[in-house]
């Protein structure tokens, strides 16, 4: 009677135009508010018995690709794809590569901070890194104009809004508009689930009254964990340490506060590792149903959002299309 593991899920439905059939898909259920990562919540000591259940379970429903990305306990995804090394199913490892094929988002770089911030200069940083943050930090505390502050509960839209606009204007012409704006909004949808948790920590860099750049992270103060989320600066100010001074002044924070990981989250872009990152690896697995039957791949509870995307097929003139969606949905239909 007791619970001894969960396995959040995201369903969804999609035409492919490949197969000519709708099929229900499945991802990790962290993907719905960006977690960064995913996975089981499950006993120890009940490991093995309760994800072979959870597999098994899975392999009765309808569906016809299972996405499990950014688990990063090995040991877990193992004990899962144990129960579809099956002839009815293939398995399929994926990349994930950004920026032209220069950045991984499958390593995830990370601190473990020591007790104290001057420990961390001595034990974390070349001896060049350690040098430039103090000379660039002493240049920073001379400065009357510049001064770091911390989001409050009465500063958090302010600064919130500072970043983001910051980020869509360094993004958008490479991303497109559009595709910006709709990170923006989910950004700002994330980040408020989390300040409504006091979990969000947001410094922003100022010279005067002008915002020069911000980062926001997300805190897990029972972990112990603090997640760097996004960074945006006025590109229009020429000084290449804004990201130095707020980094530095984030570890420092995160020190002062008991964090014990810093995590720089997806991606093994260089200057990760001048702070003192190590990597962490994360999964990017599909599972894929070989049967035939266009039935079982489509989740019955999903007939609704089949039936839609039917009529949008038919409203786009895809007659052929809309035909043989049709064709799927109506023995589901008949077993109602």
């Amino acid at each position: 009677s007791d619970h001894v593991c969960f396995f959040p899920l995201k369903l969804g439905t999609r035409w492919s135009s490949s197969s000519q059939q709708f099929t229900t898909e499945i991802q990790a259920g962290g993907k719905l508010s960006w977690g960064q990562y995913t996975g089981f919540v499950c006993l120890p000591d009940r490991e093995k018995p309760a994800i072979a259940a959870v597999a098994a379970k899975l392999c009765e429903l309808p569906w016809g690709r299972l996405s499990h990305k950014n688990d990063p306990c090995r040991r877990r995804l193992e004990l899962l794809l144990d129960g579809f090394v099956k002839s009815g199913y293939r398995i399929s490892h994926g990349e994930d590569v950004i920026n032209g094929g220069t950045v991984d988002n499958l390593i995830c770089p990370q601190i473990q901070l020591p007790g104290d911030y001057e420990s961390y200069l001595q034990s974390c940083l070349s001896s060049n890194t350690r040098q430039k943050i103090r000379r660039f930090w002493r240049k920073f505390e001379a400065a009357d104009e510049l001064k770091i502050t911390s989001s409050t509960a009465e500063t958090h839209d302010r600064d919130l809004t500072i970043l983001l606009d910051f980020w869509l204007s360094s993004w958008a012409p490479s991303r497109g508009r559009s595709s910006a704006e709709r990170a923006v909004k989910k950004y700002r949808e994330i980040l408020g689930q989390s300040h409504s948790l006091s979990a969000v920590h947001i410094p922003v860099l100022w010279r005067g009254g002008q915002p020069l750049g911000a980062l926001a992270n997300i805190v897990d103060r029972n972990k112990r964990h603090l997640y760097f989320i996004a960074a945006g600066r006025d590109e229009t100010v020429q000084d290449p340490n804004i990201g130095l001074l707020l980094h530095a002044h984030n570890i420092q924070w995160a020190i002062e506060n008991g964090i014990e990981t810093y995590d720089f989250c997806h991606g093994n872009e260089p200057y990760k590792y001048s702070f003192g990152a190590t990597d962490r690896h994360v999964s990017n697995v599909s599972i894929y149903r070989k049967s035939a039957s266009k039935v079982d791949h489509l989740d019955p509870a999903h007939i609704g959002d089949a039936l839609r995307k039917a009529i949008n097929l038919m409203e786009s003139n895809r007659v052929d299309d809309a035909a043989r969606a049709c064709r799927q949905i109506l023995p589901l239909l008949a077993a109602k």
